[in-house]
């Protein structure tokens, strides 16, 4: 996903403006959520509350306001996304670091640069195709670390 945000780091125009200011998540969540082998995890609930919960690798930072991932196979994700525009993710380093992101779903991208660099690191990785790169901004940034659980870091 390095591809990814470096080439986003010159096309800011491909995504959503919302009008509004968003958290900015701090170098170590960056750093985190880059990371190809920490684990990401994307939390959704859907209209009744109802939770649900997906491994989704190819969560990235854009920036430090936004996160993209690939839709591969979403069913229930989606669907939540689409109708709540609630998200939470949490990342857990090697190093057994951990945080929590909460955001607003702004919406996917099937066609377009992103949606077209994000397909090929995809495809060159994993052999598959995605449907669509979903976008959302940052609202707040939690730690999940052991030393400092549940501490606002933005």
């Amino acid at each position: 996903m390095r591809q990814v945000v470096e080439w986003f780091k010159g096309a800011p125009n491909d995504v959503p403006e919302r009008g509004i200011v968003m958290a900015k998540m701090p170098r170590e969540v960056i750093t985190a959520l880059g990371d190809e082998h920490s684990l990401k995890v994307l939390a959704t609930a859907d209209d009744t509350g109802l939770p649900n919960a997906a491994i989704v690798a190819t969560i990235t930072p854009l920036g430090e306001e936004m996160v993209a991932f690939a839709d591969l196979r979403m069913g229930k994700t989606r669907d939540n996304l689409d109708s709540t525009k609630k998200f939470a993710v949490t990342v857990l380093t090697p190093q057994m670091k951990s945080y929590q992101i909460k955001g607003t779903f702004e919406g996917f991208q099937e066609t377009g640069p992103l949606a077209a660099s994000v397909n090929e690191m995809v495809y060159n990785a994993i052999k598959m195709q995605i449907k669509a790169v979903g976008l959302g901004s940052v609202d707040e940034v939690y730690s999940a670390c052991m030393d400092t659980p549940g501490a606002k870091l933005a």
